[in-house]
């Protein structure tokens, strides 16, 4: 009734029960035809069938629904992995200042008491059993720095590359 008292287009949407007792939904559209002095002489109107277009427009809205509910599924997977990767990058951290301290550290720090003893003593043979000792421990403080270096740069990540490094440590 608004539409046919403002002369405004008219349309409107609605369920009718078919033969087979389908209930489609259809849209029905009218305008008004004025004459000349631009009143109303009638009404032009269709009712077109839109079931289809109805249909699809739930589906792609329960699409976007599934897509966005699996979009927050990944974003917060990613978020976990990212805060246990920094958890175990700190956990490594960590581990090799451990490493650094106890063991490297010590060999150095006895290593220098050695070299020290060996400037406080007058006997060449003293001195030669001393600088051996340090030479020792020397070496074991480099072994030590190659295996920190060797843990920290493995070298399968230069072999088959960082996503198969990866892959590979997740699936051991």
């Amino acid at each position: 009734m608004h539409c046919v008292e403002s002369g405004e287009n008219y349309e409107t949407e609605y369920r009718m029960r078919g033969a087979r007792r389908t209930v489609p939904v259809v849209q029905g559209r009218a305008v008004p035809i004025r004459d000349l002095e631009g009143e109303i002489v009638k009404w032009y109107g269709t009712c077109s069938d839109i079931h289809d277009s109805k249909v699809l427009e739930q589906s792609i809205r329960d699409s976007a629904t599934e897509l966005e509910r699996l979009v927050d599924d990944r974003t917060a997977a990613l978020r976990r992995l990212s805060g246990r990767l920094l958890t175990m990058q700190d956990d490594e951290r960590r581990r090799i200042a451990r490493e650094l301290h106890d063991g490297l550290g010590q060999d150095l720090a006895a290593a220098k008491m050695m070299m020290d003893g060996i400037l406080d003593k007058n006997s060449v043979q003293a001195n030669r059993r001393v600088a051996k000792d340090a030479s020792e421990t020397i070496d074991r403080a480099i072994q030590q720095v190659r295996s920190l270096s060797h843990l920290l740069h493995p070298p399968l990540l230069d072999e088959v590359g960082l996503l198969s490094a990866c892959a590979g440590i997740w699936m051991g």
